[in-house]
C-alpha cells in the first residue's frame, strides 16, 4: 500500500537514527511473508538496524528468519548462511538470563540448518539443526510446531542414513 511506504518514509525523515523504527518496519514486511520483494525490504531495514544499533538481538533474530524464508524461495543455500551468521550474532549478545526470551531463536536455526541439509544432502549438516532443536528443547521450548519441525530433522536423517527403524 502506498500509504504504507509513506508513513515509513515519514518515520525515517522523524527519526532517521532510531534502530527501532526499522525493526518494526521490517516486522511489517516480513509479515507480507509470500511476497519476495518485502521480504528483501525487510532484509534491507534489519540491516539498516542493526548498523545502528549493533546490539539490537531481536533484528539480528528476525533478519535471519527472513533469510532463511528468501532462501527457501530461491532455493538458494547463500541466504541460509547468511542467516546462520545473523544467528550467530543473537547469540552472542544474549546473556544467559535473557536467552530464555527468546527461546525461539534456537528452533527458528535449527530450522535454517535443516533447509541447509536439505540443500546440502551432508548428513553434518542435519547434525547441526538437532544441535540447534536440542538446545532449543533443554530450554524448554513448549509448542507443538517446534517438535513437528524437530521430527522432520529426525525422519530426514534417518531416511538419508537407510535407519527408517529410527522413526
Amino acid at each position: 500500500e502506498s500509504q504504507v511506504l509513506e508513513s515509513f518514509e515519514l518515520a525515517k525523515k522523524v527519526a532517521p537514527q532510531s534502530a527501532q523504527i526499522f525493526y518494526r518496519q521490517g516486522l511489517i514486511y516480513a509479515a507480507q511473508g509470500q511476497n519476495i520483494r518485502c521480504l528483501e525490504a525487510a532484509s534491507g531495514v534489519f540491516n539498516q538496524a542493526t548498523l545502528i544499533d549493533p546490539l539490537f538481538i531481536h533484528a539480528w533474530h528476525s533478519w535471519g528468519n527472513v533469510l532463511v524464508r528468501i532462501g527457501v524461495f530461491y532455493d538458494d543455500s547463500v541466504y541460509f548462511q547468511q542467516a546462520d551468521e545473523k544467528f550467530k550474532e543473537a547469540e552472542k549478545l544474549f546473556s544467559g538470563s535473557e536467552l530464555s526470551s527468546s527461546l525461539n531463536l534456537y528452533w527458528h536455526w535449527g530450522v535454517c540448518w535443516y533447509h541447509l541439509a536439505k540443500h546440502s544432502g551432508e548428513v553434518v549438516d542435519f547434525f547441526k539443526a538437532l544441535e540447534k532443536f536440542r538446545r532449543g528443547e533443554e530450554l524448554d521450548i513448549a509448542i507443538g510446531e517446534f517438535y513437528n519441525d524437530y521430527g522432520n530433522v529426525l525422519i530426514e536423517l534417518a531416511t538419508l542414513l537407510g535407519r527408517e527403524e529410527l522413526f
